[in-house]
């Protein structure tokens, strides 16, 4: 699995427990200096392994983003669309467990900032069809700078 599935996976798995994920999007920073050759040949490859791992994590669809960035640390920014109204105090208590246990094996990893929440909808979504819930944003980050955690 790449870091950026290990990052995301279980950041969407976290909000999966407490409602029904429609839909997630990972958008991926990853630092220029540390993506050699191989990442950089393989991107897609990364793409689709971290897609599939947030589908397998709950999303039933999935997109993943991923950019080079001139940042020591690998950022990830997870969206999820949750159908209704979700229980936010559950989900931000999942999303940080989750964080607890990632960072308890790869140093650096931390949540950037409050678990956001925005109700959506009803809007109109190609391949997902009307939806009407709420969005739910985590920003979660490995510093590789100070972990020496390639990304």
């Amino acid at each position: 699995m790449t870091v950026t599935a290990g990052a995301t996976a279980p950041i969407v798995a976290a909000v999966a427990k407490s409602g029904a994920v429609t839909y997630a999007e990972i958008v991926s920073s990853i630092p220029a200096r540390s993506a050699g050759p191989d990442i950089r040949a393989g991107v897609d490859h990364l793409i689709e392994t971290a897609c599939a791992a947030v589908q397998t994590a709950g999303a039933r669809h999935a997109k993943v983003i991923s950019l080079l960035s001139p940042s020591p640390s690998m950022r990830n920014t997870v969206y999820c669309l949750v159908d209704g109204a979700p229980d936010h105090r559950a989900i931000e208590r999942d999303i940080q467990t989750a964080v607890n246990r990632i960072s308890a094996e790869v140093p650096g990893f931390r949540l950037k900032q409050a678990v956001q929440f925005e109700s959506i909808g009803p809007i109109h979504i190609p391949e997902i069809g009307t939806f009407a819930g709420t969005k739910v944003t985590a920003l979660v980050e490995v510093s590789t700078e100070n972990a020496g955690v390639p990304a």
